[in-house]
């Protein structure tokens, strides 16, 4: 199995308007291998569960998000099958290591519109004051899912995958808000 980058948490300046901004949801990663589904950590998920809620088949590996309307802690439900119709899965992104990111979004939403999912989108990150926007709105449920924040992707990063395990990429910057229920 290929594994998906893991965003390093924001320790240095940054200039915002070099990278492009994207909701992080409050889900659990998937990544859809070969046609079958895998935690970030390579742990096998249940495979009807999630291939029901795609339509269609694709070619291409995918980088998704399975989130509840109610909060990950309703994720294990789902995947035991009690509650499927809380889940949804976003696509993040398609885990082609040599492509440019806008290209790479281009196939997602052609993929997104097929499958009949959501494509977490992605929007221009000019300057600190937009960021700070970009994560208030994630924050404030814009999107109808819970999100936790935003992942910034520099506008010329490839896909790195690893055979060997998650790697931090240095080239996606996560930026949570933290919140207490």
């Amino acid at each position: 199995m290929r594994y998906p980058p893991q965003p390093i948490p924001l320790i240095s300046n940054i200039t915002p308007d070099k990278y492009w901004a994207q909701p992080k949801f409050d889900g659990w990663r998937v990544v859809r291998e070969n046609g079958e589904f895998f935690t970030r950590h390579g742990n096998k998920l249940p495979q009807d569960i999630l291939t029901s809620m795609l339509t269609n088949t694709t070619e291409y590996d995918l980088d998704l998000e399975l989130v509840s309307t109610e909060g990950r802690r309703k994720i294990p439900t789902i995947l035991a099958g009690s509650d499927t119709h809380s889940g949804q899965l976003i696509l993040l992104d398609v885990m082609i290591p040599d492509m440019p990111i806008e290209q790479r979004m281009k196939i997602a939403a052609t993929i997104a519109k097929q499958e009949g999912i959501m494509l977490a989108p992605l929007q221009k990150a000019l300057s600190w004051t937009n960021t700070n926007k970009l994560v208030r709105k994630a924050f404030d449920h814009t999107y109808g899912i819970v999100c936790d924040g935003i992942v910034l992707k520099e506008k010329t990063s490839l896909y790195p995958t690893s055979n060997l395990g998650q790697i931090c990429f240095s080239k996606w910057v996560k930026l949570k808000s933290y919140y207490d229920e």
